[in-house]
């Protein structure tokens, strides 16, 4: 029995939804679809006892993820109120807006480019050389003084 519902959370922790619990479930064990029912019943009181079990930050992060398996767990799911649950949840957990990295590449990008540079031939470096002139001349020909033309509204 403890197979069957580790195999259920698992699958409810993936997202699946109780249809698709009750398919592989009657496929890997042989079970029916009220025995998935019942734990699921199980399984959802065993998570709201461990989610509720926290505070403040922690407890609004359980009770969202509690909706959420609830949601999952419904033979309709609501995606959008799914998506807009996850969403909250990454936003609390400080994961939905990209995070600044800072690097130290002190000593990596000059070491990288003699590595780089000591495998070149020396045609590869006279080559990359005329193409840094050619970009260089592209660049100065690019007047940065002009202004913007006039937009030929009336």
């Amino acid at each position: 029995m403890e197979e069957r519902r580790q195999f259920v959370d698992n699958l409810v922790r993936a997202g699946a939804t109780t249809d698709q619990i009750a398919r592989l479930a009657q496929r890997q064990f042989g079970i029916e679809r009220r025995t998935v029912d019942r734990l699921l019943v199980d399984l959802k009181k065993l998570l709201r006892e461990e989610l509720l079990a926290a505070d403040s930050k922690v407890e609004q992060l359980a009770r969202l993820r509690n909706d959420l398996l609830k949601m999952r767990t419904m033979t309709k799911q609501p995606h959008a109120a799914i998506v807009a649950t996850e969403k909250l949840i990454a936003e609390i957990e400080g994961n939905l807006a990209p995070r600044k990295l800072q690097h130290d590449f002190k000593g990596a990008v000059p070491d990288a480019l003699a590595a780089a540079l000591s495998g070149m031939t020396a045609e590869d470096l006279e080559a990359l050389a005329q193409e840094q002139l050619e970009l260089e001349k592209k660049a100065a020909a690019i007047d940065t003084t002009a202004e913007p033309a006039a937009s030929s509204e009336a």
